[in-house]
């Protein structure tokens, strides 16, 4: 991570994306996307995988690298992200990367026409011990665990995907 940041930024205000890869193979399985604004402080970070690298752990491995990246070198002090409601899978790559479920807004996303809404989950660099995650989650369960059936994909993610998979492109974002 260290050295392909050395080479191309990323720049406060800017977004920033990085390719996740398989070190030997080179294939792609999906990127990272970080917004560093507050004067470089405060970061907004997303990811996409390809369909078929769902469910093997790539996600919480190339998240926890960014996340260990943006607090020991860059000295970032708060990292967030947002997701879709109807995608309790992404909840549970920031829940395994230690982060902390912090709210739910009201349709807060537009895509076209529609609107959705977002839970967003955060991460200080004083932030959550090992097994604090855990308990807090205990006491104050995250949305994703009171969706026992939910839907993994909603008509808008569904509809995204159409569009970036024709276009040849990675088929599924953390919203």
């Amino acid at each position: 991570m260290s050295e392909l940041v050395a080479m191309f930024g990323p720049e406060k205000d800017e977004w920033w994306m990085a390719i996740v890869a398989d070190r030997d193979s080179g294939e792609v399985y999906g990127d990272l996307a970080l917004h560093l604004s507050a004067n470089g402080h405060t970061a907004e970070i997303g990811y996409t995988l390809a369909r078929k690298y769902w469910g093997r752990g790539y996600a919480v491995e190339a998240l926890e690298a960014l996340v260990e990246y943006l607090f020991e070198k860059l000295q970032v002090t708060r990292v967030f992200g947002m997701l879709h409601p109807d995608n309790p899978a992404s909840a549970m790559v920031m829940e395994r990367t230690g982060f902390l479920f912090e709210g739910h807004t009201k349709a807060s996303y537009w895509l076209g026409d529609e609107n959705t809404d977002d839970w967003i989950y955060g991460l200080t660099r004083s932030g959550p011990v090992a097994g604090a995650a855990y308990w807090v989650e205990e006491l104050n369960p995250s949305p994703r665990d009171q969706l026992s059936n939910a839907k993994f994909r909603s008509h808008l993610h569904d509809e995204f995907d159409a569009r970036v998979d024709s276009a040849g492109g990675i088929g599924h974002e953390c919203r």
